[in-house]
């Protein structure tokens, strides 16, 4: 199995939504990340919100190759109305993921679930829905989303809802 579980300091053992971090997964660049395994089905932005984003469009391979931190575009959605970005944030420092997060999720979901499923109060990727967001806008109404099911990215109108999937950027350097 390719994921583990984190757990909060002092919480070794405990599984139990309050007691761990997320689970983490490993991207291709070699970085982890942490899902949260709580998950929320929401559209990205209401059609009247669009404006708000100030995010510039880009195409998969820019969304790709972006190095920015997903959780300052994530703050910019928060702060635009969206729905999926509030769900994350109110969790505590979470971000809607990159596109290269996403990848990461796909390659790893079922290995998320089969961890889920020992968390008391976790949902599983597979019963949510296989279609989710990340933090990248796709011309002026769409957003890169990454379809699970099948393994690739496409744009959607954000006023749909898909998942809405926690993540971090994992360091085990400063859990130390």
């Amino acid at each position: 199995m390719k994921a583990r579980i984190i757990y909060k300091p002092g919480k070794e053992g405990i599984n139990s939504l309050d007691a761990i971090r997320g689970i983490a997964v490993k991207m291709f660049n070699g970085q982890e990340i942490l899902v949260y395994p709580k998950y929320a089905e929401l559209p990205l932005l209401h059609r009247e919100d669009y404006g708000r984003w100030k995010e510039k469009s880009c195409s998969e391979v820019e969304a790709l190759t972006d190095d920015r931190d997903p959780r300052e575009l994530t703050v910019a959605l928060v702060e635009a109305g969206s729905p999926a970005a509030k769900f994350v944030d109110e969790l505590g420092g979470f971000s809607l993921p990159s596109l290269q997060m996403l990848a990461a999720i796909v390659v790893n979901r079922y290995d998320i679930d089969e961890l889920a499923k020992e968390i008391e109060g976790a949902d599983l990727l597979s019963s949510c829905g296989s279609n989710y967001w990340s933090c990248f806008r796709c011309g002026g109404s769409g957003a890169w989303r990454a379809y699970g099911s099948i393994g690739f990215f496409g744009s959607s109108g954000m006023y749909g809802s898909f998942l809405a999937v926690p993540v971090s950027l994992y360091d085990l350097r400063k859990q130390a």
